[in-house]
């Protein structure tokens, strides 16, 4: 019976995909985002690179006749994954493939939640969780969001899943865990803040020798990236040339999410327009959000507290006509996340995923909440949240039961 409702799932899954696609999807959209313009430079032999200006304006959007500078905007995985699609000349086989390849990983990830809350709340909880994926609006919107989220959010299950399943008292890691952390590490670079809770909390649990085995992995796993990025920039930069700009973008004069002022724009149009202009560009928004922040520490305080509320609550900056919409099911979803997680706190049962919660909790505090990080951040919401409704499930029936006329003594 529970294989029947996975399947049940799964199929669900995929039609509702397949008609949000035919009504609302474009097949003749020729715009990925950074990741696509990163991929169609690389193609046209230009390297991996992204922004250029014309006249005074910065653009990214490829052009044949642009020649845009070397960039480290964004980490490389995903990248590479839209690099074989890209390839693909009709625009329109290139989506249908594109976004069947997602709705692949979005079907995998229901698999996989359906997996982790079966082994740790229980079949009903599971298939809540799977039907739950396979109709939540953001994950059916995923498939036509061209950015890692759902790559991301089937790792960050996979691995939770192995470390799990890992013995408590070993000091050795898995190829499994080394090979998905190398995969997260370059879709995502916030992953290494989740990676270096592990290594603390292994510092601190006597697992020493596991720890600086995991710490020395990352840093072969960064090498190849770290080499690139220096023979390009001559800078030491381990991750992306775009922190600057998000951490601005979290701490500024301005709204949460403010993308720049006439100041931080006119100094841009200063740049030298060479190969090092991304460095110059994310020196800029850096300098402006630390002075930003040694200026305002109170309301720092206050402003990263509000971005972590809005993590796990809803946006309260977003300006969208949906936004309301979009807060009511947010919170709809928080209120049973909050009741099973209360309901199933066992910190030596879930400490994997309390601290990828923790990561996660702290990088919107720093930096400021996308609506992709809450999609992100569901795929291991959704399991505690599917066994919050069935505790309240079981608590309104007794209650129900207990007020019913037949059971008055």
């Amino acid at each position: 019976m529970k294989n029947l409702h996975l399947f049940s799932a799964l199929l669900l899954a995929f039609i509702l995909r397949f008609a949000f696609v035919a009504f609302y999807g474009d097949l003749t959209k020729d715009y990925y985002w950074e990741h696509g313009e990163l991929s169609k430079n690389l193609t046209a032999g230009k390297g991996y690179s992204l922004f250029y200006f014309q006249e005074d304006s910065l653009l990214q959007r490829f052009s044949p006749d642009a020649h845009p500078f070397p960039s480290a905007y964004m980490p490389p995985g995903y990248t590479f994954v839209l690099t074989p699609f890209i390839i693909i000349e009709n625009v329109k086989v290139r989506n249908i493939l594109l976004i069947t390849f997602q709705t692949l990983c979005s079907l995998l990830l229901i698999y996989l939640l359906y997996t982790f809350t079966s082994e740790h709340f229980g079949v009903v909880p599971a298939i809540i969780a799977a039907y739950a994926g396979a109709m939540l609006p953001d994950f059916i919107y995923s498939v036509v969001s061209f950015t890692p989220t759902i790559l991301y959010q089937c790792g960050i299950i996979f691995i939770l899943i192995l470390l799990y399943k890992e013995d408590p008292s070993s000091q050795k890691i898995s190829w499994k865990i080394f090979a998905i952390s190398f995969l997260l590490l370059y879709l995502r670079s916030e992953f290494f803040l989740f990676a270096i809770l592990l290594i603390i909390f292994w510092m601190l649990t006597t697992k020493v020798r596991k720890a600086l085995i995991f710490a020395a992995l990352l840093g072969v796993m960064l090498t190849p990236w770290i080499i690139r990025n220096y023979l390009i920039f001559e800078e030491f930069i381990p991750f992306t040339t775009s922190s600057g700009l998000n951490f601005y973008r979290g701490n500024n004069p301005g709204e949460i999410g403010d993308w720049g002022d006439d100041l931080t724009n006119s100094e841009l149009r200063m740049v030298p327009r060479n190969n090092r202009f991304e460095i110059a560009f994310n020196a800029i928004y850096t300098h402006h959000a630390i002075q930003y922040v040694l200026e305002h520490p109170f309301t720092t305080i206050g402003r990263a507290v509000n971005k972590a509320v809005a993590l796990w609550t809803f946006d309260f900056y977003d300006t969208r006509n949906n936004a309301l919409i979009l807060a009511f099911y947010s919170l709809v979803i928080s209120v049973f996340f909050f009741v099973g997680l209360l309901l199933s706190f066992d910190w030596k049962n879930h400490y994997y995923t309390y601290l990828f919660f923790l990561s996660a909790t702290m990088v919107s505090a720093v930096f400021f909440v996308l609506l992709r990080y809450q999609t992100t951040l569901r795929a291991m919401v959704i399991p505690f949240a599917s066994y919050g409704v069935v505790r309240m499930w079981e608590l309104f029936r007794r209650k129900f039961r207990s007020l019913s006329p037949g059971n008055d003594q």
